[in-house]
């Protein structure tokens, strides 16, 4: 996220980069971030489940280690349901088929990230987290 931030210093448009807490009860670090900045879209990034271990059903694997990032559709958790907007998930895929970046595409039951948060609070509907197998970290762009 930091080399991301000093890639854009010099930006034309204001990028805002945040890192939230408490995603875990409730998002709530993400839902205050997301009234104080507005966003236009964000891109939260995070981590999600590698089950793609020895015992556990193949249509149970969400990710898999090793075969990039995850660029999130959908996903369920805490009573709502978050469909990432198609423009941006198609926009990040293609970014990433350009740059031949390995990438899988995730659907995720039972869980949300803080994407949920921010589009809930303040209706900013394109936003399409970007997920790591390891890591935790979350950032707002504001485009």
């Amino acid at each position: 996220m930091l080399w991301a931030a000093r890639q854009l210093r010099d930006s034309e448009v204001t990028v805002y980069f945040v890192a939230t807490v408490q995603e875990e009860v409730g998002l709530r670090g993400a839902q205050i971030a997301a009234d104080r900045v507005y966003p236009d879209f964000a891109i939260a990034l995070d981590t999600t489940i590698a089950a793609d271990v020895p015992g556990v059903n193949e249509r149970e694997f969400v990710t898999r280690i090793g075969k990039g990032p995850a660029i999130k559709v959908m996903d369920g958790g805490r009573g709502n349901v978050f469909i990432a907007h198609p423009a941006l998930t198609n926009f990040l895929v293609s970014v990433a088929e350009e740059l031949k970046i390995p990438y899988q595409l995730e659907v995720l039951i039972g869980g949300t990230t803080d994407a949920l948060g921010i589009a809930f609070r303040r209706m900013v509907y394109r936003q399409p987290p970007y997920q790591y197998p390891q890591g935790t970290f979350t950032a707002l762009w504001n485009y």
